[in-house]
Parts: structure tokens; sequence; C-alpha cells
């Protein structure tokens, strides 16, 4: 007898026996990830399970148990069969209730189902403001960085001898989203793979331009409020009378313009505006770094927290010959916001994680404690052999044609010109009975450019680029000029990898009219990053079983405690048929002969 325990009650049925299906991943299904089940079976309407199912199928009923995830157990024999399973409900027929159990994967992948990172996984640590200082911080930073490469904006200041920072977008680093998956979601993992530069070196871009100010007037900012992302702190300083010491203490660190406003009550008979000079100390701790008078034009500045800005004194309305002096300074920081948080959204926590599946063929195990173990298929063809020739009875088919593939398999990537293809990855199979080509892979993240571009760093350097892009340039003619507008772009995610290098450079902004000196700084690198790299790496060796398939169906006399004890992570020999497999799924019965399918893989002993 089987048994089934939910909610800790063995629920009473007079089930015999259950199919039961393991498998990992079937390697004739390359975009999904398989779980373990059981055929569906009706439990009895029996007033116990009735009860436990909270009254679910009677007249007014409001259980939620269809809808929820219903921890469960099945023995056999005593032995538990499935330790930490999920117990679906079907239906409510005439029978009873219609069921099915799950089992391995299923937990992880109902964890993070319809989730995405932002609303299910907190990435505030990483949303920031946008500023000179910040860019040059996060050169260090292992969670997030401004990558310096090409994104499709004003890649340079007019004199072009600055990168221009208000075109550069932040990337985040794939092991840090991945690691935030595993805490949030209570789950452990390992995996060689992880440690390997090829996974570590991934970053993953932000998704879209952050909107520029363009050619917006100092008119835009007047007065307190919020323009583009631009947050202003006014203090009034003037009333006809003399003010003494006004001090602004900086609120925190980044990108300041500091500008004086005026009442027309200051407008000459020739139509110009006369202003009042105001003083300006600016002091970081006890160090006076900057003082001058402060005027309409403004001026930009860096500033730390805790800085305090002193207007020691206002001159007197009258030493002017003016009656009434109305005007004000303005604290104005540059505060353009990035927020991983909601822009990470457009990529859910589903298509994120079976990217990095595919692109190293990761096949997922689950010990008994629920810890994910993640394997290569190379580490598949590398595990212990396991002799099962004693439990051999008979193979009953042998198939030659994988499904799901074809001659050429296809890697695809995402193109900002749906017509390219040059970054796809692809693995041809010599077999004519197959269709002539199939895209096995979709994957939703983009392909750099085709082309790539000079980037000057300094007088003496440049990089080549690829450019990944996030504007497009708009190029406009009138009356023999040209006038460029750069269009922002959202929903792209690139993947780069970044390389520290150690040059001299200038990043400045063009908004901000600030500038500052770097001696190294992290420059974009794209190999490793696109399916045509990771496809003849990581794939070849299934590219080679499937050039000579064998799909072997075969029967087997096993018993409960060797199903208990299977393990899909390890090679198995038949001696009857003097072949190495890979398990790809078996299907159990209690008291019957277990029924396998088995792929021949070309191994040799070492």
């Amino acid at each position: 007898m089987v048994a089934i325990v939910f909610k800790d009650e063995v629920l009473e049925t007079n089930q015999e026996t259950i199919k039961y299906t393991k498998q990992v991943n079937d390697i004739a299904e390359l975009e999904t990830r398989q779980t373990s089940f059981t055929s569906s079976f009706d439990l009895p309407k029996t007033p116990q399970i009735t009860q436990a199912f909270e009254q679910l199928g009677i007249v007014g009923d409001t259980s939620q148990v269809p809808y929820l995830r219903n921890d469960v157990q099945l023995f056999d024999n005593g032995t538990p069969l499935i330790y930490k399973g999920w117990l679906n409900v079907i239906e409510t027929n005439a029978k009873g209730y219609k069921c099915n159990l799950y089992d391995g994967i299923i937990d992880f992948f109902k964890a993070i189902d319809n989730k995405t990172f932002g609303d299910d996984i907190d990435l505030s640590e990483i949303d920031h403001s946008k500023d000179l200082t910040t860019i040059i911080n996060s050169f260090t930073n292992e969670n997030y960085r401004y990558i310096i490469n090409d994104y499709g904006g004003k890649t340079h200041t007019d004199t072009l001898t600055s990168i221009n920072i208000d075109y550069l977008v932040p990337s985040a680093r794939v092991k840090y989203l991945w690691n935030k998956i595993f805490t949030t979601f209570g789950f452990e993992y390992e995996g060689d793979v992880f440690e390997t530069a090829d996974f570590d070196g991934l970053w993953l871009t932000y998704p879209k331009a952050p909107i520029q100010d363009g050619d917006d007037t100092l008119e835009d900012y007047a007065g307190l409020g919020d323009f583009n992302g631009n947050v202003f702190q006014t203090i009034d300083l003037i009333q006809g009378t003399l003010i003494n010491n006004a001090v602004y203490v900086v609120p925190q660190t980044g990108s300041y313009k500091l500008t004086f406003y005026a009442d027309k009550s200051f407008e000459n008979p020739d139509g110009s505006i006369e202003y009042v000079p105001l003083p300006l100390i600016i002091n970081n701790g006890a160090l006076t770094i900057m003082s001058s008078p402060l005027t309409s034009n403004g001026i930009n500045i860096q500033l730390n927290q805790g800085d305090t800005l002193n207007f020691p004194y206002v001159l007197n309305a009258d030493d002017l010959g003016i009656e009434d002096i109305l005007g004000s300074i303005t604290v104005e920081k540059y505060a353009q916001q990035i927020s991983f948080s909601e822009e990470l959204k457009q990529l859910s926590i589903s298509d994120f994680f079976k990217e990095i599946l595919w692109r190293f063929s990761l096949t997922i195990f689950v010990d008994i404690d629920g810890k994910l173990i993640f394997k290569t298929f190379d580490e598949r063809l590398q595990a212990d052999v396991i002799d099962w020739s004693e439990k051999y009875l008979e193979r009953t088919s042998e198939r030659y044609v994988p499904k799901s593939y074809a001659q050429k398999n296809i890697f695809s990537q995402n193109y900002n010109d749906k017509e390219e293809s040059f970054n796809n990855g692809n693995f041809t199979i010599s077999n004519k009975n197959l269709k002539e080509r199939f895209t096995i892979i979709s994957s939703k993240i983009f392909s750099p450019d085709k082309t790539f571009e000079s980037f000057v760093i300094n007088s003496t350097h440049k990089e080549i680029f690829y450019q990944t892009p996030l504007w497009d340039k708009e190029v406009t003619e009138n009356d023999d000029t040209q006038k460029v507008k750069y269009k922002e772009l959202s929903s792209r995610f690139y993947l780069l990898r970044s390389e520290t290098i150690s040059k001299t450079t200038i990043l400045a902004s063009e908004s901000l009219s600030l500038q500052q000196n770097v001696f190294s700084l992290p420059v974009a690198r794209f190999f490793m990053t696109t399916f045509k790299d990771f496809v003849p790496k990581y794939y070849n060796n299934i590219k080679l079983m499937l050039e000579d398939f064998r799909m072997h169906k075969i029967t087997l006399h096993l018993n409960y405690l060797d199903v208990l004890n299977l393990d899909f992570d390890k090679i198995y020999y038949f001696n009857q048929e003097a072949n190495y497999y890979i398990l790809n799924k078996l299907d159990y019965e209690s008291n019957k002969d277990a029924k396998a399918e088995f792929i021949r893989i070309k191994y040799a002993e070492q």
C-alpha cells in the first residue's frame, strides 16, 4: 500500500500503487526544466479528506486548497518516495478528488513563478542617484557599476577630450542578482560553474536610457519642486535688510548647482539685470575650499554630505540705492534617479533564471535537504558510473530521432534589428531525417550591434566597443546646419564584461558643467556574452551525443529503495548492452517492473 501524508495526517485512501515519474531535465527538451511527478489518482470524498481539504466541493465551500502550495509526503511500504512534495488538487468529481503530486525542483520554480525583481526581491541597495561622484565610486563596486561603453548617446563632450557621463548607464552584476534570488526565497545552491570567470564576470545592463534634461533653461528650475528628477531646496536670503551668516548643510554627497535668483526690480534701463554679489564660502569641516561671489549664472560643484555653504552677509539694499531687494539662493542637487528595483521588472525572475541555465547548459539536481545542485552537461559526463546490469530485464525500444531538434539548431539572441542573427549560437546534427532548422532557445537578452566603434579614452589611447544602444541618434538638417537629438530607448538588456584599465582620462557632465580626472576605469568587453560564444563551449558534447543518437527504453527490476536512492547525477552501465547511459526518465509503480529512458553516450572509463 502507498500512504499520503497531508497536514500531518495519513489520508484515508485505498490506493495500492501510484505511478511515479522521476526526472531532472529531459535532454530532448533544452528550453524547459522538468520536475518529478505522479500520474493523477482519485482520493475518496471521506469526512477526513473533505475536512483536510476545507470542505472542498461542498455547496458553499470557501476552500483555497486547489490554489495553495500543499506540502505532502508519499510513502511506499513505509519508505518515503516523495519526502517533500506538492499536492495538486485538479478537480472534484463523482469519484472524489482528482489529484497528482509534484516533487524535485517544483518548490523552487513555484517560489519564483510570477515574481519580479523590485516587487519580490529587494534591490534598493543598488538604487541610487546618478552623479559624477556615484559613477566614479561605482568603478570598484561589486554589485553595480558604470562600465565605460558606447550606449548610443553622446559619448564625449564637445571638445572630444572628455567622456560624457550623461550618456552612461549602470550594470548590475549577474552574480549579485543570482544570489539575491536564493537568499530571498530561502534556497541554498552549489555548482562549480558559479566559480568560473565565465559566470563571475557577467554584468547585466540597466534596460533603459535615463532621461536627459536637454535644452531646459534655468526658468524651468525656479522655486521649490521636482523637475525631470532634479530636487531643489531654496534659501530665502534677502528681504530688504542685511542678513548675516546664512548657513546650509549639504544633506548628501553629489553634484550641485548653486544659483542666485533676483526680482525684476534689478532691471537696468538698458534691459540688463543687475545682481547683488553674494560672497559664498564652502567649508568641508574646517577647511575653506572655495570663496566666490555667487551670480545668476550659477556654479556647478561636487559637494559632500556635511559640507556647509556659508553666506556670511548680503549687501544692504540702501547701499545700492534700491528700495527693495528680493531674491534667493537655490541649492539644486542633480539627482537623476536610477531604479533597478523598477526597471528590472521587465525581465522576470524566471526569465533571468532560465537565461543562466541556457547559457551554461545547466541541469538542476535537488538533494534530500532541498539544496539545488547545478551541473553543466560536461560535468554530468564526468560523473561516477553505476553498474545496473543485475537490474536489467530487457530493452523494449530504440529511437534514433531526438525530439525538438533539427539539422541546424539555433540559440537566438534578441536584436535591435530583428532581421539580424550574427550573434546567434547553433550546432548541426548530421541526420537527414530531421527538419532543416529549429530555434531551440529564444533569448530576451539583446545582442550588441554588429559594427564596432573607436572610443577615445585619452589622447594616446582608444578602445574598440560594440555599441549596445540605449539611445538612438536622430540627425535633422535645417538651413544647411545639422542638429543631433538623442532619443531614449527602453526594454533592452545586454550582457557585458568589465575590465579595469589603468588610463588617465577626464569624466565630465555637460549638463552640470562638471569634470574630474580619473586614473583607472572599467571598460566593456564582449567575449562570452552571447550564444555565439556559449554554445560551442557548453554544448559541444550534447551535439556529439545527438550526432549518433540512441534513446533506449529499458525495463528494470527495481524496489522502492532503488527508487528512493535514484541518482540522475550518475552514469549507468549495462553489461547486456555494453553501453554507458545518462538516465533521462524513470516510471515506477509499486510491485511492477520500472520503465526507464536511457540516452546512450560515448563514454570511456578513466
